[in-house]
């Protein structure tokens, strides 16, 4: 009834209500207004286009703004889609986003006919924790023990950390542990106590490893393959695995000092890195075993054989032939001691394209080629489960020799006389050549 907006009616609640006018003493009679609920206008989706490492869930919100202008959380009432589920994933009544690969999506929620979209930008999956393993809690004094770390991301994946991580030990004193690039994550029980272990990563912390170190005994030492024979010029790694006196067992290959009863036969290493490898350097036999702080392991009879065909090696290694022509090839046999042997009259020789090119197995042109057709083709030495091959392509024939006839001819001065050039291909086939030839005299003042 404010002078300037007598008439309009401004909706407060659902409900009913009747609208008279009167002027004096006359009045008008009534009109009912039903005020309906607020209509839902528009949706907003929240967070707006975020960026979600592949693999993480983000909850996404709808908040729907209404015809009286009240805004309300309208996530539980809205259908949710994403335009591309094989980047994100999204529970359709929740609105919970798992992302799936890296890129782009549209995350939706819809009520009837009004929708609101965001963008979700997945990008590459980030790493989360680091975990490391073995979780022992001892490492015997003056042993070593090799710990991994192992990171996992976002999307569940797992990657070995143990060379990239930086590894740390609480009380270095206790126990050591390598950074030295292809050492890292290696502890060393250096003094009695004990130290907490572990590994860094961009920012991301494992949870330490609390290890005591022990001063148990050792009881025994056992040295592994119990029994070996291999061909000359190999070589064979040793295990030593010792026994302490409370039951546990622990690899102390690096600890021990190995021996070779016959070291003309089989010597075994001692450096660093290489502690254990013994190598078959001459056919016989010789006893290998390990001793540590005056206990000694087993003994192993290490039996050296004749050296054994290891490779095959195919020359020349020709990878055209020309239409027509042969090649003789020859295989070498190489050897586990290195030595190296023609063994070309003893493999079985084979062509897998045998219509391209052939090649014999007779006694006495073993190893020889013939390119019959252009076309590619493999040719294969082969000698008990031992085989190379090499490649070959066969290409046109080649011009071989030039013919020109007539021969010897005698003509008279002045008179002309035609002469023809034939060639002859590495195929056999012949072409008439007279007009591709450069023609020449050796006397241009008599003929030409």
């Amino acid at each position: 009834n404010t002078s300037g907006s007598k008439g309009i009616t401004n909706t407060l609640t659902p409900g009913s209500s009747e609208i008279s006018a009167a002027l004096g003493s006359i009045k008008s009679s009534k009109v009912i207004l039903k005020v309906t609920p607020a209509q839902l206008i528009s949706i907003a989706v929240t967070p707006i286009n975020p960026s979600v490492a592949e693999g993480l869930i983000r909850q996404f919100k709808a908040t729907g703004t209404y015809t009286d202008h009240s805004v309300q959380d309208v996530t539980a009432l809205a259908t949710w889609s994403s335009s591309n589920p094989r980047k994100a994933m999204v529970n359709n009544v929740t609105g919970s986003v798992t992302t799936v690969a890296t890129g782009n999506t549209n995350i939706k929620a819809t009520i009837d006919s009004i929708s609101g979209s965001s963008v979700l930008n997945v990008t590459p999956a980030l790493l989360t924790s680091i975990e490391i393993t073995p979780t022992i809690n001892s490492i015997t004094h003056g042993l070593t023990k090799q710990f991994k770390a192992t990171g996992i991301f976002s999307d569940k994946s797992t990657q070995n950390l143990t060379q990239l991580a930086t590894w740390i030990s609480s009380d270095p004193s206790k126990i050591e542990i390598e950074n030295t690039s292809g050492k890292k994550g290696i502890a060393t029980a250096s003094k009695l106590g004990s130290s907490n272990i572990k590994a860094v990563y961009k920012f991301i912390q494992s949870s330490p490893i609390p290890i005591t170190v022990t001063d148990l005994k050792l009881k025994s030492i056992t040295i592994s393959p119990s029994s070996s024979s291999i061909a000359k010029g190999l070589t064979q790694q040793f295990k030593a695995i010792g026994t302490f006196i409370d039951g546990s067992e622990q690899e102390i290959r690096n600890l021990v000092t190995w021996y070779s009863s016959k070291s003309d036969v089989a010597p075994i290493n001692n450096a660093t890195n290489e502690e254990g490898l013994a190598t078959a350097l001459s056919i016989g036999s010789s006893d290998i075993y390990a001793i540590y702080n005056s206990i000694s392991s087993n003994k192993i009879n290490f039996n050296v054989s004749a050296a054994t065909l290891d490779s095959i090696k195919i020359n020349p290694v020709n990878n055209n032939i020309a239409k027509g022509l042969t090649q003789q090839y020859t295989a070498l046999g190489v050897y586990t001691d290195s030595t190296i042997q023609d063994i070309s009259d003893s493999v079985t020789w084979s062509s897998s394209n045998s219509s391209s090119i052939s090649i014999s197995n007779s006694t006495e042109t073993k190893g020889k080629a013939t390119a019959l057709q252009i076309g590619n083709s493999k040719i294969t030495a082969t000698y008990n489960s031992i085989s190379e091959n090499i490649d070959i392509t066969v290409s046109a024939a080649t011009l071989s020799s030039i013919s020109i006839s007539p021969i010897n001819t005698n003509i008279n001065t002045t008179v002309s006389k035609q002469f023809f050039a034939v060639g002859t291909y590495s195929d056999g086939t012949k072409a008439d050549l007279t007009s591709s030839v450069t023609w020449s005299s050796s006397n241009q003042s008599q003929a030409k």
